[in-house]
């Protein structure tokens, strides 16, 4: 996996913002989102989010967190069921 690095010369005047650098320093990468999402979709991501303990919501969570965390769990089930990618994880 590779880790963003801001390049060393990005603030020249003549650059409109700084330019993200992978370790790989000869391809920078010109916008972060699709970065992050090439690197969160990741296999060796997928591995490590998979290694983590699963957390549960303790019961003293307050009503309103407790739906916003249900509307989060049915939105992220549609997307999962929509590209078919449940891979036996519920």
């Amino acid at each position: 996996m590779q880790e963003p690095l801001l390049c060393a010369g990005s603030f020249k005047r003549e650059q409109t913002g700084p330019e993200m650098m992978t370790r790989d320093t000869q391809h920078p990468v010109k916008s972060l989102s699709p970065e992050v999402r090439r690197q969160m979709g990741s296999d060796s991501m997928r591995r490590f989010v998979r290694s983590l303990p699963p957390f549960a919501v303790k019961p003293d969570v307050p009503a309103h967190l407790r739906d916003l965390l249900d509307q989060l769990d049915r939105a992220e089930k549609k997307t999962r069921a929509r590209s078919g990618k449940n891979n036996g994880h519920s």
